[in-house]
C-alpha cells in the first residue's frame, strides 16, 4: 500500500503543502520561547533566562516526563531579543532535562540583542551579585549550545566560573561560541569556563568552544578556560586576554587552534593534543604545535576600551597562517579540513615575507564549520523576513495530518503518463490533487 500524506499548516497565511511518502528523514520540533526584557505583546516570553528555564521554556512534553526533550521529540530554544537596558541578573541552572545529540537546548541571541564583540550596556547581559559559583551551570542536560552572550562575572567567591559544566557524562555535546566573557570584580581564583574538571571516571563528552572573548580573569588559580582531564575539548579561534591563565588544563584530546593568548601570566598551562597548532602567545609558553607563535606583541584595536579586535597595523596575528578564504575546502559539503590547511599553508608560504601574500586575518567568520558570511536582508527580502517573523509569534500555528491509500491512483498515474508522454507532457500526482 502506497499512501498519501497531506499537512496544512495554518498561520497568518495557509499553506498547501502536498507529496508522497515513502522513505521520509525526521526533524524535532523546535520550540522557541523568547527571552526579552520587555515581554509586553509577546507568548510565550519570560524576563530572564532562569525563568524561561524553570518554566522549561514553554514546551509541552504530553505524556513524556517533564524535560524530557528526547521523548517528546522536541528541541528547547531559549530565543533572546529586544533591547536590554538592565542586565538579565538571575543565574541560570540548567537542570532536570533529558537531551540527546538530536533534542538539544539552545540559548542564543538575535542580532538586535547581540554584541558586536565589544561590551555593549544596550544588548544583552547576564550577570549576579548573589553568590552561586556560575552564571550558567549545565548540571542537568548533556547537550547544551550558548551562543552569542555576553557574561560578566562579579561574585569574589573562589572557583566561581561564568558558564559551569562538570560531570558531563561521555556522549555528551555542549557548545560554546561567540560569547564575551569578563571578571568584573574579586581577587579569588575565576573562570570563563569550567569543564569537567572535577575528577570523576564517569566523565567524558565533546566540548566545542569557539570564537569566543575572555578577558580580566586575574587573581590565583583563575583562567579563561579551565578544561579538565576527562572529555574531548575543541578551543578554535578564541582570544583570551589580561588574565592569570588563558587556557589551562586539558588532556591528550584538547584540540587548541587558532586562539591568541595575550597578556596572561600563563598564557597555555597543561596538557594538549598533538593536534594543536597555530596559536599564538604573549610569552614562552605553547601548545606545542608546529606552527605556534611564542613571545609576540599583539596590537588590539583599543585595549582600555576592551576593543580585542585586531587592529588595522597588527603583525602578529594578522600575518601567521592561511587565508582561508582561499583554500579550497575537501571535507564534506566543501568544508575545510586540517589538511586542506596544512596544503596550503605548505604551498603558498613565502621565503621572505611579501606584502602581496594573502595573510589571514582572525576574525570572527570562521569557525570548526567552515567559512561564514553574514549578509544583511535588504528591500523585501526584509520586508519578508519581518512579516515571517511577526506570523511566527502572533498567530497560532496548526498542523493537520491525513493518511489515505492512493495504491490505485498510483496505477492510474502510471497508465496516462506513458500516453501523455508521446504528446510532450509530463504528468505529476498535482493535477490529481488539486481541484
Amino acid at each position: 500500500m502506497k499512501r498519501f500524506v497531506a499537512f496544512i499548516f495554518i498561520g497568518l497565511v495557509t499553506i498547501g503543502l502536498f507529496y508522497f511518502a515513502r522513505e521520509r528523514g525526521h526533524t524535532a520540533t523546535e520550540v522557541i520561547g523568547l527571552v526579552r526584557q520587555d515581554c509586553t505583546g509577546f507568548s510565550n516570553c519570560y524576563t530572564s533566562l532562569s525563568a524561561w528555564e524553570a518554566a522549561y521554556g514553554g514546551v509541552s512534553f504530553g505524556a513524556c516526563a517533564q524535560g524530557d526533550l528526547v521523548c517528546a521529540d522536541k528541541i528547547a530554544t531559549a530565543q533572546i531579543d529586544g533591547t536590554w537596558t538592565t542586565p538579565d541578573s538571575t543565574a541560570v541552572n540548567v537542570n532536570g532535562w533529558t537531551t540527546d545529540v538530536n533534542h538539544y537546548i539552545n540559548f542564543y541571541t538575535t542580532s538586535v540583542a547581540r554584541h558586536a564583540g565589544v561590551w555593549d550596556t544596550n544588548k544583552y547581559q547576564l550577570t549576579s551579585a548573589t553568590y552561586a559559583g556560575f552564571l550558567i551551570s549545565i548540571t542537568g542536560a548533556g547537550h547544551v549550545r550558548i551562543d552569542g552572550l555576553q557574561l560578566s562575572l562579579p561574585q569574589n567567591n573562589n572557583g566561581a566560573a561564568a558558564i559551569l559544566a562538570n560531570y558531563r557524562s561521555v556522549g555528551s555535546d555542549i557548545r560554546i561560541s561567540n560569547n564575551i566573557f569578563r571578571k568584573a570584580s574579586g581577587a579569588n581564583a575565576q573562570h570563563g569556563t569550567k569543564l569537567n574538571t572535577d575528577s570523576n571516571s564517569g566523565q567524558g563528552g565533546d566540548f566545542r568552544i569557539w570564537n569566543n572573548i575572555v578577558y580580566d580573569f586575574t587573581g590565583t588559580g583563575s583562567s579563561g578556560f579551565s578544561m579538565g582531564i576527562r572529555g574531548n575539548f575543541y578551543a578554535y579561534n578564541n582570544t583570551v586576554v589580561n588574565g592569570t591563565t588563558g587556557f589551562g588544563g586539558g588532556n591528550t584530546t584538547t584540540v587548541l587552534k587558532n586562539n591568541i593568548a595575550s597578556g596572561n601570566t600563563a598564557d597555555y598551562s597543561g596538557t594538549f593534543s598533538a593536534s594543536s597548532n597555530y596559536n599564538l602567545a604573549s610569552n614562552g609558553t605553547a601548545t606545542g604545535g608546529a606552527n605556534d607563535r611564542i613571545n609576540q606583541v599583539v596590537s588590539f584595536a583599543n585595549s582600555t576600551s576592551k576593543d580585542f579586535h585586531l587592529s588595522a597595523g597588527d603583525t602578529a596575528a594578522k600575518d601567521f597562517g592561511v587565508d582561508l578564504s582561499v583554500v579550497k575546502g575537501t571535507g564534506l559539503d566543501g568544508r575545510i579540513t586540517e589538511d586542506d590547511v596544512k596544503k596550503a599553508h605548505s604551498e603558498h608560504v613565502p621565503s621572505v615575507k611579501s606584502d602581496t601574500y594573502p595573510a589571514m586575518k582572525v576574525v570572527k567568520k570562521y569557525d570548526m564549520w567552515g567559512y561564514i558570511e553574514h549578509v544583511p536582508l535588504k528591500g523585501m527580502r526584509k520586508a519578508i523576513a519581518k512579516n515571517m517573523v511577526k506570523s511566527k509569534f502572533t498567530a497560532p500555528h496548526v498542523t493537520h495530518t491525513d493518511e489515505a491509500d492512493v495504491t490505485h491512483l498510483v496505477k492510474i498515474r502510471e497508465q496516462e503518463k506513458v500516453k501523455l508522454e508521446k504528446e510532450g507532457i509530463h504528468l505529476t500526482y498535482l493535477p490529481f490533487i488539486v481541484k
